[in-house]
């Protein structure tokens, strides 16, 4: 997808920069570049566990993500409604209890 190759390219980018800017002496390159991906993935652990402890926040608040509120609402009601019913819809003895279908197994 689009994300994945704009991904990809950033990454490349990013340290072509670093690696233009500090290849001469190949030991900063090495400390400069170290210190680079150390933020990067500092950053990403960061981002990660903000995201990890909202999520379960979320679970423990037995909250959906992702509906509005009003999609919210009526799922709820209608799942309400579903365990409130005690006997499940048998649509195979509906068919059988009169109309046009089981008149003409009737007559056949």
């Amino acid at each position: 997808s689009w994300i994945d190759v704009f991904g990809g390219r950033a990454s490349k980018a990013m340290g072509s920069v670093v690696t233009n800017s500090f290849k001469k002496p190949v030991s900063s390159l090495m400390l400069y570049g170290s210190l680079v991906s150390l933020g990067i993935a500092g950053g990403l652990l960061l981002v990660t566990s903000l995201l990890g402890r909202a999520f379960e926040g979320l679970v423990q608040t037995n909250q959906p993500i992702g509906l509005e509120s009003t999609l919210i609402d009526e799922e709820a009601q209608s799942l309400t409604q579903a365990q409130s019913t005690d006997e499940p819809a048998e649509p195979a003895a509906a068919i059988g209890r009169g109309g046009a279908a089981s008149s003409a197994l009737e007559h056949a």
